[in-house]
Parts: structure tokens; sequence; C-alpha cells
């Protein structure tokens, strides 16, 4: 088996983790960190093109300024989606730049154990994460482009708040893994907060979140208080992007600010915050030596200070909190793991520890002590037990996909036929019924006259209203489909020996039902009715069918119990043999993505077993 890294391509800040499959002795994995540039192990998610185009990770406060680009703050989804955002252009443009060189300084590094043949063979697979909010294209999105755009051979990307939790897990020095209780997991990061919320006491699968509050929020609330409060700093910053230019400018601005705020609240005794940056060396203008961008009084900002600059942004993160805790699956939280860059902030550790009522000092709140690396060692953890159990091989997709292209059509209209032919039938015998029970009655009489009223008007309340009726048939499509999904994944997981556990198939199917319920249609169906009815009384009836007197004639309850199993035997047949010929392609579609969710998540729930 090869060796395992495990890439975490932060928003703020990029490690990586390295798994050798030969020194894991038992269950026990012993994890290691990779150089990236030099023997630097975490570098800054920045990227710098020089004048003569040359791309430079990891730079120095000198590149930076003589760059002729910078970019900062672009892992964002390829896809959008109502959470997320599709990235720019010139952000994407920076990721891709960003991925490739990183990977590449990763692979290059003669200071790591790390085997590169001549003809580019590696003796690893590589393993990335994503926000924990991304959904399952954009997941999809982002592995073709690492692969396709950036040359990057990403095997699998695992969310990064349960990269998080497996490291947690893992670890040999306060890990968890023999603790019970509901764990959940806050990856606190630049761009996003996520969550993963592990209901360890059932077999529940991992409830996940993605919130974008990340602390990037932090430096772009600084500059926009400079800008609105400090009159001079503004004037400074104006002289920063007409040398920079706007874009260049505003980056070297947001990432100095979290240069420093890092320093800040990574210090505990620090007790102001030194927001201040040095024009002459930003610039490389010795003119401007003795200009800053700082608060007007020199001295930084305090404690309090900072957090009423902060209050609108740590109201929203307690807001984020409470709503967390109104997911559906979320119930007791017994243990919170703090980890991500930005979990090192004091104001964020009271506000779990309030919220949720956790501490540090009963070991119900677990800070991570060198959250930078944790992601990196968690996927590369989580990519060696994805290759020793090999639940995502080829045959189990192959099983699948050829599900999914062959028998799922037919499945589905299959489905919809049955469910448009059972609601006829029951909302057509519920009719019949009350004839044979003598409740319909016309001109004092049990006639068929009166059975034939009321079938009409049951067709043109159908006809006048078809949307109520398609609501009826699309609830009953959808029950019947999520039956025969579940009953399918399971025979899966039981074939690859993988767990599912009871989670929530639901999803919506959007049909046009309201097709099979046009006027002609209904008027085609009580017509086949009536006519075999008419064909039923004239084989028996000793006087056979006359249209002028046999609908108004009489029947007592053994004559109508005759026509009644008659006529329901004849609805039967006729509602066996609807035919559903609308098109199916986009239901089909949507239902397959959620299969292939599903599997994914079941494959993945397997995996997490071997952790709790």
């Amino acid at each position: 088996m090869k060796n395992i890294v495990g890439i975490d391509f932060g928003h703020g800040e990029t490690s990586a983790g390295f798994l050798n499959s030969d020194n894991v002795i038992g269950n026990e994995v012993q994890m290691s960190d990779l150089n990236i540039v030099g023997e630097e192990k975490v570098i800054p998610s920045v990227v710098c093109i020089m004048p003569s185009d040359e791309v430079v990770i990891s730079p120095s406060a000198n590149q930076i300024a003589k760059a002729k680009e910078f970019g900062i703050s672009f892992k964002d989804p390829l896809i959008g989606s109502e959470k997320y955002s599709k990235i720019s252009d010139s952000n994407l443009r920076f990721f891709e730049m960003f991925l490739s060189k990183t990977y590449e300084a990763i692979k290059g590094n003669s200071n790591n154990p790390l085997l590169v043949s001549q003809d580019g063979e590696t003796d690893f697979l590589v393993y990335i994460a994503c926000p924990s909010g991304w959904n399952d294209e954009q997941i999809e999105a982002y592995k073709e482009f690492t692969n396709s755009t950036c040359n990057i051979p990403v095997v699998d990307i695992v969310k990064e708040s349960r990269a998080a939790y497996i490291a947690a897990r893992r670890a040999v020095i306060g890990g968890i893994r023999t603790q019970g209780g509901n764990v959940l997991v806050i990856d606190y990061g630049s761009s996003t907060i996520d969550f993963t919320y592990f209901n360890n006491e059932s077999r529940f699968e991992p409830v996940h979140e993605g919130y974008k509050l990340g602390a990037r929020i932090i430096e772009e609330t600084f500059l926009e208080y400079l800008k609105e409060h400090e009159s001079e700093a503004c004037e400074n910053i104006s002289l920063v992007e007409e040398n920079c230019g706007s874009i260049k400018g505003n980056n070297v601005l947001l990432y100095v600010i979290r240069k420093l705020k890092e320093e800040y609240f990574s210090s505990p005794n620090q007790e102001r915050f030194e927001l201040s940056i040095d024009l002459s060396r930003i610039l490389l203008n010795k003119s401007l030596r003795g200009r800053y961008i700082e608060p007007s009084s020199g001295e930084g900002y305090s404690k309090q200070e900072v957090l009423e600059i902060l209050s609108v942004y740590i109201n929203d993160l307690a807001n984020m909190l409470d709503v967390f805790l109104t997911k559906e699956g979320v119930s007791s939280i017994d243990k919170v793991i703090l980890t991500g860059g930005a979990s090192r902030m004091f104001f964020f550790k009271e506000l779990v520890s309030q919220k949720y009522n956790v501490s540090k000092d009963n070991g119900t709140l677990i800070v991570d002590l060198n959250p930078s690396l944790t992601i990196s060692r968690g996927i590369a953890a989580f990519g060696y037990m994805n290759e020793k159990n090999n639940l995502v091989g080829p045959p189990l997709w192959e099983s699948v996909e050829e599900w999914i292209h062959n028998q799922l059509p037919q499945l589905l209209k299959a489905t919809i036929e049955k469910c448009i032919g059972d609601m006829y039938y029951s909302e057509f015998s519920n009719i019949t019924s009350r004839y044979e029970d003598g409740y319909i009655i016309k001109d004092s009489k049990h006639n068929l006259d009166g059975l034939e009223d009321e079938l009409i008007n049951l067709l043109n309340r159908w006809s006048a209203s078809g949307d109520v009726m398609a609501e009826k048939i699309n609830l009953a499509v959808q029950n019947s489909m999520i039956s025969s999904i579940k009953e399918k994944l399971s025979a899966f997981a039981k074939t690859w020996g993988l767990d599912v556990v009871d989670s929530d198939f639901s999803f919506n199917i959007e049909l046009d039902i309201s097709a099979s319920l046009t006027p002609d249609s209904c008027q085609s169906l009580i017509h086949y009715i009536w006519e075999e009815t008419k064909k039923f009384i004239s084989d028996r009836d000793f006087w056979s069918w006359d249209d002028n007197t046999s609908p108004y004639r009489e029947r007592d309850r053994e004559d109508r119990k005759s026509i009644v199993q008659n006529m329901n035997s004849n609805l039967r047949s006729y509602c066996n043999g609807i035919e559903y010929i609308s098109p199916l392609n986009n239901t089909i579609s949507d239902i397959a993505t959620m299969v292939r969710s599903k599997v994914r998540d079941f494959v993945d729930n397997a995996k997490l077993q071997q952790y709790r």
C-alpha cells in the first residue's frame, strides 16, 4: 500500500500531513508533517506574481512589495450555491497558481520522505479537504479542478471538520478515542467556520454545517474601521492603493493586518492589539519613514476596544452557535473540539463555553494546541483508512452507476404509474363503496344514474384542480421511491460490508402529473368503466341493458354488491394499465445525485466507525 499525503489547502494557511503505511502498528497511526518551502511546514495561502512573471508562494515582505500582483483569500467553490458564492475569475487564477506551485514544492522538497521517479511515478497518494458546508457538486468540481487543471492527482476529498475529528481521535496524548458522548468539532478558519457533530451514543451519521463567518472578517473589519474613524490612517491607506493599485493594495493591507491579528491573539499576555503598518516597508520607499497606518493614539487598541470594534461580528458568531443547536440531528453536546488557526481567539473560546456549557477545566472543551497542522494530519489518516479498507473501489461505484442507468428509469416510471393507478382506484372505490352501502340515492332510488353522477363529479373535480391530485400523487411517488432506494442502498451496504445508519433519505420529485389528469383522460376513464358496467349488466340481467330504463332502476343491496365488484375489478385493470409518458430525465438526474450522495455518506460513515 502506498504512503498517504494529506494537504490542507486552507483559506488562510496551508500545511501537509504524511503517513508512512509501513509504520502503522495495529490501529496506531503515527503522523508526521511535510515541509513545503524549505523547512516551513505551514505557509500562508498567498501567491505573488513578480514582474518577471515568476510565481512565488510563501513570499517575503520584500517580494510582496515588489510583486506586480498579490493574491489572498482565493479559496472559494468553483460552482456557486445559495450559501457560497462562486470564485471570481481573478481569484480562480490565483487559486490555480497556488495549488500547483504548492504541490510541486512539496513533491520536490528534498527534506521530505517522498519518492518520485523520473517518469513522474510516486510512492504516495494525495488526499485534500474542503469546507464542511460545500455540497457534492462543489466537491466534485474541486476534485476535477485539482486533477485536470492543477495536475494534482487527488484521490478523494474529506470535509475539513471531519478531518479534524479524525485527528483528534487519533491523538496519542489528549485524544478522545476512548471517550463517549456527543462530540462537536468546530473548525474556525479564515473563510468559514465548519461544524461536524457526532452522536456517539447512536448510529446516526454526522451532521455537517458551514458558516461564512471566518476570521478574515476581522481584518476586513479593522481595515474599514481605520478608513472610517482614523483620518490620518485613511490618507495613508489611499496612498498604498495609489502606489500598488486598488486590488493589490487592499490585499497587502489585509494580509499585514492578518499577521498582526494572529500575533495578538496568539500571545495571551499581550494587552493591546498593536495595529501599526509601516508604509516605508510595504512600499519600499525610504522617504515614507515615520508614516504609519495606525490608530491616532499610536498605542494600538485595548482588549475592550477590540471587542467593541468587533461587536457586530461577535454577535453574529453568538447567533451562529445558537442556530446550530436547532439543526435536525443535533441533541446534547457533551464535548467540543476547537481547531483551526482562528480558534486561538479568546472571545470565541468564551462564547463556545457559555453557549454549550463546556469548559477546559473539566475536559469538555478541548482546544487544539497545534491547529495549523491538525486538518492535514486528519486528511492523511482518512486517506490511509480509505485505502486500507478499499471501501470506495470501482466495483461498488460501478454497481451504483449500473443501477442508476439501467434500473432507476424503469423503477421511477413503474412507481409513478402505480401511484397514479392507486390514487385513481382509491378515490373511485370510495364512491363505489358508498353506493354499495346505500349512501348514494337519486330520485329516491339506489340507481346507477346517481352513481354515474358521483363519478362524473369526481372527474370534474380532478380536471378543475389537477394540482391537488398531482400533489397527492407526487407525495406517494416520493414515499415509494424513498422506500425502494433505501432498500437498494441497504443491499449495496451488505454486499460491500458497510453499515447503513438510519439516515434521512428525503428528497423532492417534481413531476408533471397534471398531464395525466386532463379532461380527455378523465372522460376516457369514465367511458371505459361505464361501458364495461353496461356489458356486465347486459350479461347478467334477464332483460339485458336498456339505456332508457337500466340506469334509473332501483338496485337492491345484492345487486349493488355485484355491480360494484365488477366495476372495481374493471377499474383495477384499467389502473394497472396506466402508462406515464412525460419526460423524466431531469427527475432521474436529481434522484441519481441523491443516491450518489447517500452512498458517499454511508461509505464515509463506515470509515468513521473505526474512530468511535
